[in-house]
């Protein structure tokens, strides 16, 4: 093999076919030098970048292509030896080693085609590039903002914590300072009758009961609103699982002398257990089914149905539902009752202060729920508790 590849069997340089002109010689190997020359940098650069790099993907195919470049440098450097020793043998083997390496390297390159035509050109790479930037300088002014109003945020919630706070110091006061002149105001209506009960007259006594019913009035007005005030400032996180039928019992029995001067009668159906307040869900059952005794048909007998059900869907709701064929309520009612202080009757008909359908929704939202109604006037009424499923678990977990 050695005699094969250095050996030079009879055959003379290639500088003999060039006459060995001067001048031809130099440029020949002036040319090949050059292109060795070549050969070697550019292999040594590629090499440079992936050293940097660190890619492997990108390196198994580099490096196929510095082998490439080093096969062709090496086949000129033996144009440069042949013409002073006749090695056409080897110069033979590495031309074949390099042609070999080369059709490699033309496969290669065939099926990198369809990717290198995917390629950006390098005016729309800037473009992607300029546009990336702009999209990131957005994220990040939108990123500053939100956080400026988180900040802005959790202040104003800090604010309302310490209103709320305020607000349910300023009800317990309020409720003591008023009700203390409505106690004073009752004791001298009622020594001011014992004084001169006898020389009123006969439109006295009339006037002295109406002062009364509405000392009485105020008295339960400041109650409803210290009892409004409780139930705003309700810690969320105290809620457990609750026995509706039990709970809705204990509402019976608290409304059992109205619900017997009614001569009405209440049906409680089967009620699944819910999550959320105990005190507060009392409240809205109290509420609904009270109204629907004040609110009775007088040409009637009352009846009241209460019941609760879980609604399936995407999103499952509980329903706490009381329903009565009382009265009902106009449509375009619906909306003002729960409003605080709004009344659809005069205290001539109907006693009350506009806050319990108000306290109602108020007991609603705090468990991330809705209240809904659904009555027409003259046709009796039905007001539903409905709470998701998903935020009953959630608060319940918390």
């Amino acid at each position: 093999m050695f005699e094969f590849l250095f050996g030079t069997q009879g055959f003379t340089p290639h500088g003999y076919s060039l006459a060995w002109d001067p001048i031809v010689l130099k440029l020949h190997i002036l040319a090949d030098l050059l292109m060795v020359i070549a050969y070697v940098v550019i292999p040594a650069l590629i090499l440079s970048v992936l050293i940097k790099r660190r890619e492997p993907e990108l390196t198994s195919r580099a490096l196929a292509l510095v082998c490439f470049i080093v096969a062709c440098g090496t086949s000129h450097l033996m144009g440069v030896v042949t013409i002073y020793y006749p090695l056409y043998a080897l110069e033979a083997v590495v031309n074949l080693g390099a042609g070999l390496i080369s059709l490699a390297i033309a496969v290669i390159l065939w099926r990198l085609v369809p990717a290198l035509v995917a390629l950006p050109s390098h005016r729309r790479l800037m473009q992607i590039i300029d546009a990336r930037e702009m999209e990131i300088a957005k994220r990040e002014k939108a990123q500053e903002e939100l956080l400026k109003s988180e900040a802005a945020l959790a202040r104003k919630v800090e604010e309302l914590e310490t209103a709320n706070a305020e607000l349910k110091e300023f009800a317990y006061a309020a409720s003591h300072d008023l009700k203390s002149p409505a106690n004073t105001l009752t004791l001298w209506l009622d020594e001011f009758e014992l004084e001169f009960g006898e020389n009123l007259g006969a439109e006295g006594p009339e006037m002295l009961g109406e002062a009364r019913e509405i000392v009485g009035r105020m008295r339960i007005l400041v109650d409803d609103i210290l009892r409004y005030s409780r139930i705003v400032n309700t810690d969320p996180d105290q809620t457990e699982e609750i026995d509706l039928v039990s709970l809705t019992n204990g509402v019976i029995s608290n409304l059992g002398g109205d619900l017997k001067a009614a001569g009405g009668t209440i049906e409680v159906g089967p009620m699944p257990p819910m999550l959320g307040h105990p005190r507060l869900i009392f409240v809205v059952l109290q509420n609904f089914i009270g109204n629907a005794i004040k609110f009775r048909a007088p040409d009637r007998p009352l009846r009241i149905d209460v019941s609760a059900k879980i609604e399936g869907g995407p999103k499952p709701e509980f329903v706490l539902s009381v329903r009565d064929n009382g009265i009902g309520i106009d449509p375009k009612d619906h909306e003002q009752i729960f409003s605080m202080f709004n009344r659809l009757h005069s205290h001539e008909t109907y006693d009350g202060t506009g806050l319990g359908l108000a306290l109602c929704r108020r007991v609603a939202i705090s468990h991330g729920g809705r209240l809904e109604l659904d009555s027409t006037l003259g046709q009796g009424a039905e007001f539903r508790l409905v709470i998701p499923m998903e935020v009953a678990h959630v608060l319940h977990a918390a």
